[in-house]
């Protein structure tokens, strides 16, 4: 199933400095410090369990999957050499890679991907990653032969090998749970794991990846203060850094010797009203409130030009099943009042509730508060405290902020959002045509079919969900400019693709 995008799209997609760190030839060697932005006592080497940004960056340095999505977000084999299935989705087979070991030099089988996916699957795991698996029958997943595996789902789904990247399902050894002793496949050892101090991993000599991993090690640690994880990068004691505030990109760009490292993504802040609650029930009020936001300047201003305009559905332009013929949404005030006007809301004040702790949130909902204004409503912008904010606010106020990080499928974003029974229905939209076609095309193999699917669906949450998605953000890192590799788009949760970093000398 190719359902990738073209190697000119990619280029001109992603972008950023990973064209430049490609167009040079990888050296070896070097040891790179590497500063994330959140991390604890609670910092985990277990790929089911782990929650956070370290918890992610530890298990990509250390384990591998069956399939990953990689820069162009098609599906590609990693641990698995091949897949296919039957007509209607419901049963695949992986041919597995042969001759690959664990760090401790056991054999890599099919018993051992079974083992990590049932443990995802059992609820005295605790996994976050159980709802994803959810499609899998767990007690008919067959190793056929040692490198030859078979599932079973409870529904056609097209996109399966999509499910297999995500961040919980990387392969540990059969029947293994000593995770403060990490056991992968991946580019690189545990030398040291102290969780909420630091880990430095070391380069796997036995890398199934001819000539990877570049660096000799990596050390992982904790800056939780913007500021100081930018002045560690400028003052030479970190080399590379995720997550660069845009309020520091400047000074990153005026200084000598750093870099900032962006590439497009489909992580998003907007905001989202309930529908089944007065006024925001009325599709009027909620087209109004679309008409109000000036796209073009939040990208300008919130953003600094670091993203792509967004048109009130989660499928991103990254997106092979996103909808180019669906026209993007203008800022519109004549066309807002005329809907508020219908609606019987012309002069009425909405409160809009957010947090400072959604990075850019505040500064939006004040543009589009200020965009509101020829429109003839007000809106009030209430602040929140960041602590709590996911339980004492989100989905809990009738208008309010969100965030939503990337998943590289359409169905799998919209799924959880969008569905009338997805787990985090935010504004609680339900439409019976919606479902339908969630859930058709799934098994749906042709992609023209899809595609006409996918359109048919983004159009739908556009002109009627209660969902306010002004643009889609980059990701962005810094380091110095010995740093080359590229990002991974489906981050904050894995930054670098770590196995093809490299430093210059």
């Amino acid at each position: 199933m190719a359902l990738g995008l073209s190697a000119p799209a990619i280029s001109a997609i992603l972008g950023g400095t990973g064209s430049r760190a490609f167009a040079s030839t990888p050296v070896n060697g070097g040891h790179l410090r590497a500063a994330n932005y959140d991390g604890g006592p609670n910092d985990t080497c277990d790929p089911a369990k782990g929650l956070g940004a370290m918890d992610g960056t530890l298990v990509g340095q250390l384990y591998n999957r069956l399939v990953v999505t990689k820069y162009d977000l098609e599906a590609v084999p990693e641990l698995a050499e091949s897949w296919e299935s039957n007509a209607g989705a419901d049963e695949w087979v992986f041919k597995l890679r042969k001759g690959i070991e664990f760090h401790d030099g056991r054999p890599f089988t099919a018993q051992d991907v079974i083992y990590s996916y049932q443990r995802l699957m059992d609820p005295e795991t605790g996994s976050g990653g159980k709802a994803l698996m959810a499609n899998i029958k767990p007690d008919e997943m067959t190793a056929l032969d040692p490198h030859t595996l078979r599932f079973r789902l409870q529904a056609g789904d097209a996109d399966f090998p999509y499910v297999l990247s995500n961040r919980f399902s990387y392969i540990v050894p059969n029947g293994y749970t000593d995770f403060d002793h990490a056991i992968g496949t991946g580019p690189f050892k545990v030398k040291m794991f102290k969780p909420g101090i630091r880990s430095i991993f070391v380069r796997n000599p036995n890398y199934f990846k001819e000539g990877l991993p570049h660096i000799d090690s990596v050390e992982n640690f904790t800056i939780g203060d913007p500021v100081a994880r930018v002045n560690a990068l400028l003052g030479g004691q970190v080399d590379y850094m995720l997550f660069l505030e845009l309020r520091l990109i400047k000074k990153i760009e005026e200084t000598p010797g750093v870099q900032v490292l962006a590439s497009k993504s489909g992580h998003y802040f907007g905001y989202s009203v309930q529908t089944f609650t007065p006024p925001y029930d009325n599709n009027d009020v909620r087209e109004g409130l679309k008409y109000c936001l000036d796209r073009q300047r939040w990208v300008e201003i919130i953003n600094q030009g670091y993203a792509v305009i967004g048109n009130d559905h989660p499928v991103c332009p990254l997106h092979t099943d996103y909808c180019d013929e669906l026209p993007i949404r203008p800022y519109d005030p004549d066309k807002a009042k005329y809907h508020f006007k219908k609606a019987g809301v012309l002069g009425q004040t909405f409160e809009l509730f957010t947090t400072q702790g959604l990075t850019g949130s505040v500064e939006g909902a004040l543009l589009l508060a200020k965009a509101a204004e020829p429109a003839g409503v007000k809106i009030k912008v209430t602040r929140t405290p960041s602590d709590g904010y996911w339980s004492h606010t989100w989905m809990k106020k009738p208008f309010f902020g969100t965030e939503w990080n990337f998943r590289p499928v359409a169905n799998m974003i919209m799924t959880v959002l969008l569905k009338s029974d997805g787990p985090w229905n935010e504004s609680g939209w339900k439409n019976e045509r919606f479902d339908k076609l969630i859930s058709e095309v799934r098994y749906t193999l042709d992609k023209a079919k899809r595609q006409e699917m996918y359109c048919e669906m983004q159009r739908l949450v556009s002109q009627n969900a209660g969902n306010i998605i002004p643009s889609f953000n980059d990701n962005i890192d810094a380091a110095t400019s010995k740093v080359h590799g590229r990002l991974d788009p489906r981050r904050p949760f894995t930054g670098l693709f770590w196995d093809d970093v490299w430093l210059e000398t």
